[in-house]
């Protein structure tokens, strides 16, 4: 009987610890991502912003540069868009 015992503990410990190693994984992970999902997001959205207004102002910045240089070259690169 004692060996039945040891051997359903064996087979027990084998097989359940990782089920419950991972679940409780799985519930850490989400749990962590509700906590900080919402300030994340927001700091995401404020750096996308903060990078397309930087690249809009540097194309802006080609285009007039473009604008107001007497080659041709710079001239077609400004109507074709290719100035960023």
């Amino acid at each position: 009987m004692e060996e039945y015992l040891s051997e359903f503990l064996l087979v027990l410990s084998v097989i359940g610890a990782p089920i419950i190693l991972g679940a409780l994984l799985f519930y850490g992970m989400t749990l962590s991502e509700r906590r900080h999902s919402k300030r994340t997001k927001n700091s995401a959205d404020r750096a996308t912003k903060r990078v397309y207004a930087e690249e809009e102002r540097l194309r802006s910045e080609k285009e007039r540069e473009a604008a107001s240089s007497p080659r041709a070259l710079d001239s077609l690169k400004r109507r074709t868009g290719m100035t960023g």
